[in-house]
Formats: C-alpha cells, structure tokens, sequence
C-alpha cells in the first residue's frame, strides 16, 4: 500500500515573551477542507495559557477559539491581532 501525503496547515503555539510551546497541526484534503481522517487535528505541547497568535497585540486583542476562526477574522479585519486559544477549556 502506497503512503498517502497530505498538506497540513501547521501554527506555533506561543507564550506571552513569544516563545514557541508548542504546535497545532491540521491534516487538510487537497482542496484545502479537513482532511478525511478519524482525528485530523492534533495540538501538541504546553498549550494552556498560550495561544496561536495573528498579529501583534496593543491596546486591542481579539480571541478566537480555534484557528480557522481566527484566521476567518483577519480576513475580513486584517490589522486586527487575533489570538487562538486552541478549545474552548483554553478560552
């Protein structure tokens, strides 16, 4: 059987000072949708009290739960920082 490859959209979790603390990783189909897998997203390290981060923070901070709708967000307001708590637990 012939391994299948799948793109993935892969983002750095990051703490406060920026540092990475972890990654999340969606598998995606070639389309660009979620990929056809039993679980096609999976974060991986210290993830709570951090986020993926769009932008740089100031005075205005948007928090999104996940990253598709963090990434949604600055489409339509692409100078508005938007972090992604990963979950809903994380918010």
């Amino acid at each position: 059987m012939e391994p299948v490859i799948w793109p993935a959209l892969i983002a750095a979790v990051t703490d406060l000072d920026s540092a990475i603390t972890g990654v999340h990783r969606t598998w995606l189909d070639p389309g660009g949708a979620k990929a056809p897998l039993d679980q096609p997203r999976r974060a991986m390290g210290h993830l709570a009290g951090n986020a993926v981060r769009l932008g740089v923070a100031s005075d205005v901070l948007t928090v999104a739960e996940g990253i598709e709708t963090a990434l949604a967000l600055r489409t339509v307001m692409p100078a508005m920082p938007v972090a992604a708590a990963l979950s809903a637990a994380h918010l």
